[in-house]
């Protein structure tokens, strides 16, 4: 929601002339550059005519601003010349995480296949917005079921996205018995 005043200063205000906006996703524009949401035409209003508050809502795609780099800038001015302007920057992730886990075994010299001394699973999760607290990881054992807790890190990207789509990090769990 977009609202913007036009204060009043000992019982009095001019009234709003103009409110335009604009987004931006990582400095380039999404919009049609700055967008006139609101212009006052009349030069020789009556005080009834005058509006000192305009608000309205305004949807922001998110598949045009997938990026945490996304800028709402607002702009109003009031019949008397007065400016205000305002930036709030947001984040709007529509990407899916995606996960991916390998294993790695460690074979006992002379035992037969699928026997193994250890394994490690490795754990992957894709994300440009992770936090290890939202990763939720359990193991079960003879039927019941026990959370573990991973070391996360930074493991790297899979490409240049300058959004940070293909963020990727890793733990592993070791397994050392059955």
């Amino acid at each position: 929601m977009l609202k913007v005043e036009d204060p009043v200063v000992n019982n009095s205000y001019s009234g709003l002339l103009e409110v335009k906006y604009e987004v931006l996703n990582m400095g380039v524009p999404t919009t049609n550059g700055e967008e006139v949401l609101y212009f006052f035409n009349n030069p020789t209003p009556d005080r009834s005519e005058l509006q000192r508050e305009w608000s309205a809502e305004r949807i922001i795609s998110a598949s045009e601003n997938n990026s945490n780099d996304v800028l709402v800038k607002i702009w109003a001015k009031d019949r008397a010349g007065n400016e205000s302007y305002k930036e709030l920057p947001l984040k709007i992730d529509v990407t899916p995480p995606e996960l991916s886990m390998t294993y790695t075994e460690d074979k006992a010299e002379g035992s037969k296949e699928g026997y193994y001394r250890s394994k490690t699973a490795n754990i992957t999760i894709k994300e440009r917005n992770f936090n290890s607290d939202d990763v939720i990881v359990n193991v079960t054992r003879n039927g019941s079921t026990y959370p573990v807790g991973l070391d996360w890190s930074y493991a790297g990207s899979t490409s240049s996205s300058s959004n940070g789509d293909d963020s990727l990090y890793s733990a592993s769990l070791p397994f050392s018995e059955d």
